[in-house]
């Protein structure tokens, strides 16, 4: 019996800036999937009518990263709406989200409180 490929998940987003700036015009949306960044595999973001693809990056957990400049200034907690697609091989998924929007350390790797 011939094994099929798992459909691509997204397993969780979040929408984020980097810094400390009490009001931002530059965001940061993160996708959680469990498709690697390999060769045909792929994941997009559209946030304010704008769609980029997203960065792969391999870890423990597999996620992706686009960034974006939106038209009027966010603050820490706003909701971010956007949608993000993930594809490959053996399918499409679709996920619509209101994020919180985080403010991250300049590393990335943690919230603000």
């Amino acid at each position: 019996m011939a094994r099929t490929a798992a459909r691509p998940a997204i397993r969780t987003t979040e929408a984020g800036y980097f810094g400390s700036a009490a009001v931002t015009r530059h965001v940061s949306v993160f996708v959680y999937s469990n498709i690697g960044p390999r060769a045909g595999a792929r994941v997009t973001v559209c946030l304010d009518g704008v769609c980029r693809r997203a960065r792969g990056h391999n870890a423990r957990l597999d996620w992706y990263s686009a960034s974006f400049t939106v038209s009027r200034g966010l603050r820490m907690g706003d909701r971010v709406r956007f949608t993000a697609v993930a594809s490959d091989a053996a399918g499409i998924t679709r996920v619509r989200a209101a994020d919180p929007l985080l403010c991250l350390h300049n590393n990335g790797s943690v919230p603000q409180g």
